[in-house]
């Protein structure tokens, strides 16, 4: 029987995310991120939409790029932490957030 996927994030892999996030001073690639927390890339892709959308800045090239030149080009995901987000603010949006839903 497989597991079920738990309802609540892991906040270990939340922190480390934030964390990477604080370091890099710049933009820096979804990839990379993924790379330097040490996870898988599907993984900290769904952190950042389910979880740190908010406290993120993002640049996604598709939107540059004409449905005619899709194959010519790789979608490329630019993501930056917003300025004062910290560990602490996050997981008190989180915690907020499932009170309401």
């Amino acid at each position: 029987m497989k597991k079920k996927r738990g309802l609540k994030p892991d906040l270990k892999k939340v922190f480390l995310i934030v964390e990477t996030l604080k370091k890099v001073d710049d933009w820096i690639w979804l990839r990379e991120l993924a790379r330097r927390c040490n996870l898988p890339v599907s993984t900290v892709h769904f952190y950042l939409e389910k979880y740190l959308n908010p406290f993120v800045e993002e640049i996604n090239t598709s939107q540059f790029i004409s449905s005619f030149d899709e194959s010519k080009y790789p979608k490329l995901r630019l993501i930056k932490i917003k300025e004062e987000v910290s560990f602490e603010k996050v997981v008190k949006w989180m915690n907020i957030k499932e009170k309401i839903q």
